[in-house]
This record gives C-alpha cells, sequence and structure tokens, in this order.
C-alpha cells in the first residue's frame, strides 16, 4: 500500500511538471524542454506499468493485452535513458543541433521495432504479468525485443556519463544532473541484470529466479525515484529561489508600481514563477533608474546599481528590497 501511495504521488507530480513543460514551451522553445519532456513522460509511462490498478487495466480483459504493462516499462526505459542524454547534452555550453537529431532518431530506430516486436508476439493468452514475463523468456521475437531495449538504455546511459562529466555543482541544472547520473547508475544496473537474464534465457530452461526479479524490482524502483528527483530538482530549486527573492523586495516593488504603474511588464504565466519574478525584478530597476534620473536629493528609494547581468537581477533586487524594507521599519 505504502508503495502504491509513493507511486501515485510522484505520477501526479510528475503529470503537473509535464503540463508546465509542454506550456512553456509552448512560448519558448528550447533543447533542455524538449528533453525534460521526453524524460518526464518517459517516467509517467514507466510508472503508470507498474501502478497496480492501471497495469490490471492494461491487462485487459481475460489478459488479451497482458504484454502492455511489460511493453510500456522498455519503452520507459529507452526513453527515460534518451531523455537524460538529451538533458545532458543540452546544459553543454556548446549546443549542437545534429548530435540532438541523432538521439531522437536512435530513439525512434530503437523504439519503433521493439514496440512492433512486443506486438506481433502477443501474450500467449496469459493471464498476469508474472506468467508473461516467465513466458516471454521463451519467446525469440520479444528476446529480440527486449535485447534492442537493454542495449538502447545501456549505451544511452554511458553516453549519460560521458557527456555530464566531469561534474558542474555550482547550479541548480548541474545538481539536478547530479542526482539524476545516480538514478542512471540504477537504470543502467537494471539493464545489465536484463541482459543477464536474456542470456541465461538463451542458454539455460530454468527461468529467472524469484531473488532475482526482487533485485531488478528494487534497481527499477530506486532508478525511477532518483530520476524524477533529479529532473523535479533544477525547477524545484529555481522558483524556492524566485519566491525567497520576492519575498525580500515586493515591498519594493509595491510601491515602486505605486509611484511609476508604466513600468509594469507583462508576464506570461506560461513560463513559470521564475520568469515571474525577473520581470518584477526587472520592473523595480527601470522604475528606480527612471526615479534616479528625474529627481536630485534623497528619493527614500534605494540607489540602482548601473549594470547587472540579467542573472543577477532577482538577487541584486533582493538585495535592494531588504535594504529598503529596512528603512520603511525604522
Amino acid at each position: 500500500m505504502t508503495t502504491l501511495a509513493v507511486l501515485v504521488v510522484l505520477e501526479l507530480l510528475l503529470l503537473t511538471y509535464i503540463v508546465t513543460r509542454i506550456l512553456r514551451a509552448q512560448v519558448a522553445p528550447n533543447p533542455t524542454l524538449r528533453a525534460a519532456i521526453l524524460t518526464s513522460i518517459a517516467l509517467f509511462v514507466g510508472m503508470l506499468s507498474v501502478t497496480e490498478p492501471v497495469e490490471v487495466i492494461l491487462r485487459g480483459p481475460g489478459g488479451m493485452t497482458v504484454g502492455a504493462p511489460t511493453m510500456l516499462k522498455h519503452l520507459a526505459i529507452l526513453g527515460c535513458a534518451a531523455g537524460v542524454l538529451l538533458m545532458a547534452m543540452a546544459q553543454r555550453a556548446l549546443y549542437r543541433p545534429k548530435a540532438e537529431l541523432a538521439v531522437w532518431a536512435s530513439f525512434l530506430a530503437t523504439a519503433v521495432p521493439m514496440l512492433i516486436l512486443h506486438v506481433i508476439a502477443g501474450g500467449g493468452g496469459l493471464l498476469n504479468s508474472v506468467d508473461y514475463v516467465e513466458w516471454s523468456h521463451s519467446q525469440p521475437l520479444l528476446l529480440a525485443g527486449m535485447l534492442i531495449a537493454y542495449l538502447g538504455g545501456l549505451v544511452a546511459c554511458f553516453g549519460f556519463f560521458a557527456v555530464i562529466w566531469p561534474l558542474r555543482l555550482g547550479t541548480a541544472s548541474g545538481r539536478g544532473l547530479a542526482i539524476m547520473a545516480v538514478g542512471a547508475v540504477f537504470l543502467a544496473g537494471w539493464c545489465v541484470f536484463r541482459l543477464n537474464y536474456l542470456w541465461e534465457a538463451a542458454t539455460a530452461t530454468t527461468p529467472p529466479t524469484d531473488s532475482q526479479f526482487l533485485v531488478t524490482q528494487v534497481l527499477s524502483v530506486m532508478g525511477m525515484l532518483l530520476l524524477t528527483v533529479g529532473l523535479l530538482w533544477s525547477t524545484a530549486e529555481a522558483d524556492l529561489a524566485a519566491l525567497k527573492y520576492w519575498m525580500r523586495f515586493r515591498v519594493l516593488s509595491a510601491r515602486v508600481l505605486e509611484v511609476l504603474p508604466e513600468v509594469r511588464r507583462t508576464s506570461d504565466w506560461r513560463l513559470g514563477l521564475d520568469t515571474w519574478v525577473l520581470d518584477r525584478a526587472v520592473e523595480v530597476l527601470d522604475g528606480l533608474h527612471q526615479i534616479d534620473r528625474v529627481t536630485v536629493g534623497p528619493t527614500g528609494f534605494p540607489q540602482p546599481p548601473e549594470c547587472v547581468s540579467d542573472v543577477e537581477i532577482p538577487a541584486v533586487v533582493a538585495k535592494l528590497g531588504r535594504t529598503y524594507q529596512g528603512k520603511v521599519r525604522v
């Protein structure tokens, strides 16, 4: 019951994240958003495929589509692996569109035949997923489909490690990728264990033991959990930082807009909280500069900086807002 509750919470978080990323991509599409959308959708599909009530529905009446949960799980592995690789590539200083296109093409080139092989193989009239998994290791078509999924996931994981190394922990996105790297280790381990299953199925007559299945279940759960945390980390950290800055300069913002309402900017809500706070900070700076130009002597407002980068604007304005609030209270 606890596992189901955790899965449901993670699925709700991911669903919210997917919606917000799609909305933001409509306004400002970029490689990071595309990669985040692929990764989050793959994680969401993977979690749904192992959520018991959903899994029962996916099996279909009389086990008609009993292989659907396993097929979606394999698709999720490929999607997660390709997605995290794309996210790592998007964070590099030099963006290469051809490299991104190659990863997308590789994902489709592995996902499509894997899905086709699963559909053609069918479910063998089995009624539950455990029987289906044991039966699948005796089917050449399904063995081929699984081989594609596991090798594809493993290669993408190695590519991810190569791209992000050395780790850059100085930014929120870098810290998020570091957490995802740990999740990718579990994902790679899952692929290795599954490849071992295939080897045993091809060379022996005994199916994998319950303890072997338990190991892969632990690896998959930990991998999905850490990938989800890493995926959400940079957005959550950026939003929390933006909220902290806003709380520090909201009094100054209200006063500036009261004096100069014409500096008010229009914000697109689809871009998220961090962009909204940045717009408010820019309003404050615009207002302070105008006040500084047209007035002589003390104004009661803090002195605006001569030059500040876009990245530093919220922090700089938060510092000004804190100073202003201190004077107002005095």
